[in-house]
């Protein structure tokens, strides 16, 4: 299971969280989570082999967006499944 938790910094919900969970045990679940991670926008390619690989790669991910203060406008809906859907419209550097 890949979990995130966003911040949201400003509007109505301001000092809220939106969390973002997929499971990554199917081949679809890791597609969708490699989109999202590939959505960050950041320097660090989206690529493993083992899931050991994954959770270094989510680390660094993290990393990369607190050391370059990264913050991202988010369209939060839900599917016709009644699914949550995130998308990053923006990508801002603090």
């Amino acid at each position: 299971m890949m979990s995130i938790h966003m911040k949201i910094v400003a509007g109505k919900y301001e000092n809220q969280y939106l969390f973002y969970n997929q499971v990554v045990a199917t081949a679809f679940g890791i597609h969708m989570a490699k989109e999202f991670l590939k959505s960050l926008e950041t320097e660090i390619e989206i690529e493993f082999e083992r899931y050991f690989q994954f959770d270094n790669l989510i680390n660094n991910l993290m990393d990369y967006i607190e050391n370059k203060e990264l913050e991202y406008q988010v369209k939060y809906s839900k599917n016709k499944k009644g699914f949550s859907v995130f998308e990053i419209k923006e990508v801002y550097v603090k």
